[in-house]
C-alpha cells in the first residue's frame, strides 16, 4: 500500500493489473481492460461491494474498481484509506455493513446466447425522440461478467453512451440484471436522469437503427468502443 493521504494514495490488486490512484485533483481507476479518470471533487459516494469499490459521481454515473473488494478483513478494510484520501473523511466502522452486490469486470465480447432481444444491444444504436422530434442517439455495447455466486455462467452486461444532436457526448452508463435501461428500451422508451445538462432529463421514445446502418452511423456520430 502506498502513502496514505490525499495526494499520491495508490492501491494495487495482487496478481491483477489494476489500481486506484488518488492525487490532489484526480481519481484514476485502472482495470484490466481500461483506465477511467474523474475529478476527486465529483465523487459523492464510495461504497464497498463484493466486486470492488464503487464510486458514484455528481452526475449520477457509477464506476467500480476491482481493487479493495468487500471481503473479510482484520481491523479496518483497505477501502477506508481510499475513502479518506478522496473525501477527507474516514468512514465509520458501521460502513462495513452497508454492502451492495455489483458485477465484476465485463468481458470484451458477447459470444453467448442471452435470449431473444439481447442481440440488439451488441453494438447497437437507437434514435432518441422527444415529442416525436429526434434529439440524439443512444449507443449500446454488450459484454459479459461472471459473479462469485455464478462463476461458470456468464451474464450479460450492457453499457450505453448518449450523444445529443448538438454533439455533446455523455459519460458511459452501465446496466445489468435486473435490468433498468434495457427493460425500458425493449419497451420502446429511454429514461435519462444523469448527465451534464439537467434540462435533458426525462423520458424519450426510441427507434432502433437497422443493423446494416449502425457502423456508418457510429462513425458519423464519433462513437468509438473506447467510449464504453
Amino acid at each position: 500500500m502506498g502513502h496514505v493521504g490525499r495526494v499520491g494514495l495508490r492501491h494495487r490488486s495482487a496478481g491483477v493489473p489494476a489500481f486506484i490512484d488518488v492525487t490532489d485533483y484526480l481519481v484514476t481507476l485502472q482495470g484490466p481492460f481500461r483506465r477511467i479518470r474523474f475529478s476527486r471533487l465529483d465523487v459523492v459516494e464510495l461504497r464497498p461491494t463484493p466486486w470492488g469499490l464503487r464510486f458514484r459521481l455528481r452526475d449520477g454515473s457509477r464506476h467500480t474498481s476491482i481493487v479493495c473488494q468487500a471481503t473479510m478483513s482484520v481491523g479496518e478494510p483497505r477501502w477506508f484509506d481510499v475513502a479518506e484520501a478522496v473525501t477527507g473523511v474516514r468512514p465509520e466502522p458501521e460502513a462495513m455493513d452497508e454492502e451492495e452486490p455489483e458485477p465484476p469486470i465485463r468481458g470484451q465480447s458477447a459470444e453467448h446466447d442471452f435470449g431473444s432481444g439481447m442481440e440488439q444491444f451488441l453494438q447497437g444504436l437507437a434514435v432518441l425522440r422527444r415529442d416525436g422530434a429526434p434529439v440524439g442517439h443512444v449507443a449500446t455495447s454488450l459484454g459479459t461478467f461472471r459473479s462469485l455466486f455464478s462463476p461458470f455462467k456468464p451474464r450479460p452486461w450492457v453499457w450505453l453512451v448518449v450523444v445529443w444532436d448538438d454533439g455533446m457526448k455523455e459519460r458511459a452508463v452501465e446496466d445489468y440484471p435486473p435490468w433498468t435501461y434495457v427493460a425500458e428500451m425493449r419497451a420502446g422508451s429511454f429514461e435519462w436522469e444523469v448527465g451534464r445538462d439537467g434540462g435533458r432529463a426525462g423520458r424519450y421514445e426510441i427507434d432502433w437503427i437497422p443493423r446494416e446502418h449502425v457502423e456508418a452511423e457510429w462513425a458519423r456520430l464519433g462513437i468509438r468502443q473506447e467510449d464504453f
